[in-house]
């Protein structure tokens, strides 16, 4: 693996791991679940519709639930993870938490590689780094025994007696 592939894979990685609370954080009217939520006019941007946000200014307003539905999946937590969340469903709007502040962040940095590393197809998101984790995964998975880095990995026969090659593909 280049030098210059490991960068951008590192700054996906890091970008998603920015982008998913940073874009948790950035929305102040998240609808708790199980919660009515009555959806913003049409046409109207997120700055507009809801208090205090800072990242997400010109979304359409009515994108930016699912958008922190999205974050919730991407980082297996849900809305009290960033936000101020009272019992009458109010507090969206403050900043009393480091994870929103950091999420800001990362979905800054996730718009920055999105926006700068064309080789991402656009594609760059919370997911790529958080895979359902609160914490961004940076590690491979264990290297298994018996596979050497660099090398193909050891495919299971049809019969799953996992060794490779021990059976006939033809008939």
């Amino acid at each position: 693996m280049n030098v210059k592939y490991r960068r951008v894979v590192r700054a996906c990685a890091v970008a998603v791991g920015v982008c998913l609370p940073t874009l948790i954080a950035g929305v102040l009217g998240y609808a708790h679940e199980g919660h009515e939520h009555t959806p913003p006019p049409a046409g109207q941007t997120s700055a507009k519709a809801y208090k205090n946000i800072k990242v997400l200014k010109d979304l359409p307003a009515d994108q930016l639930i699912p958008l922190m539905k999205s974050f919730d999946a991407a980082l297996g937590v849900n809305c009290e993870f960033c936000h101020v969340v009272t019992e009458n469903h109010e507090g969206f709007d403050r900043d009393d938490k480091p994870t929103k502040l950091m999420a800001r962040k990362m979905i800054v940095m996730t718009q920055n590689l999105n926006k700068t590393q064309k080789i991402l197809k656009n594609k760059a998101s919370c997911y790529m780094c958080h895979q359902g984790n609160k914490e961004p995964i940076v590690v491979p998975p264990a290297q298994k025994p018996g596979n050497e880095p660099g090398q193909p990995a050891e495919q299971p026969s049809a019969s799953g007696s996992g060794e490779a090659g021990s059976e006939s593909v033809s008939k």
